[in-house]
């Protein structure tokens, strides 16, 4: 299976022409340069939903699974109408997880894959709430998981320090995410938010992990796309490369 894991698009839809059989968006979709909710539905129902249509996938099973992050703020007021709308734009090609866990299946198999969108608190953005609900939120995430994706990084092995810029070296992650990265174990683990975080995917202690923001603190499109090659059954990363 392979699995192509970004997050912080901020607007920016890249050109992917190497096939996939699914893409994990680990949130901040959304153009950075409008947070309108009414702006935010526009872009997602169209130019999004066109780009998400126009990419390699490898074969009819293969889909994007995604959660939203503190940029995205008409996630946090999709209704029903709005779910059916977005998968007839999208030809059911995408599950948008809000804090719940979800079922892949293709050819090799299956993998389970819970998705949260919750950050600590730093400003008025989205999904953002108080270190009590964020360990409340985060102890429903299941042990034994394939992949667990979130839109804030943790502080484990940096992945939500900032790498760049005047505030560098400084390990701004989310504490509370860690301790329940340890908890859980997932086999692999994806997030951004914090753009500049360690993007070297690497194994600590029993999981792989990386930030996977395409762009850096002044939002450029600068970093390579992270395919890996993971054995379904055997549960394991085959290899890996940025390309």
């Amino acid at each position: 299976m392979i699995i192509l894991p970004i997050s912080d698009l901020h607007g920016i839809l890249p050109n992917i022409d190497k096939e996939f059989d699914l893409m994990l968006i680990c949130g901040d979709v959304c153009p950075a340069y409008c947070h309108g909710k009414m702006f935010q539905k526009d872009w997602l129902f169209n130019e999004f939903s066109d780009w998400i249509k126009g990419l390699p996938f490898k074969d009819e099973y293969s889909k994007v699974i995604m959660v939203f992050g503190n940029h995205d703020f008409y996630g946090e007021v999709m209704d029903n109408d709005d779910y059916d709308l977005f998968d007839e734009k999208t030809d059911f090609r995408v599950e948008i997880l809000q804090h719940e866990q979800t079922i892949f299946q293709n050819k090799e198999g299956f993998v389970s894959i819970f998705g949260t969108p919750y950050c600590k608190i730093f400003g008025r953005w989205a999904y953002m709430i108080d270190d009590k609900s964020l360990n409340e939120r985060f102890s429903e995430i299941p042990e034994n998981l394939d992949i667990l994706i979130s839109h804030d990084s943790p502080t484990t092995n940096k992945l939500g320090a900032i790498l760049e810029g005047r505030w560098y070296d400084e390990n701004t992650g989310n504490e509370i995410l860690s301790k329940h990265i340890e908890r859980t174990k997932p086999l692999l683990f994806f997030s951004g938010h914090f753009h500049s975080g360690n993007h070297n995917f690497e194994k600590i202690g029993d999981t792989w992990m990386a930030n996977v923001s395409i762009v850096n603190e002044d939002y450029d499109f600068v970093n390579n796309l992270l395919y890996i090659e993971y054995n379904v059954e055997n549960k394991n990363v085959i290899n890996f490369e940025y390309v």
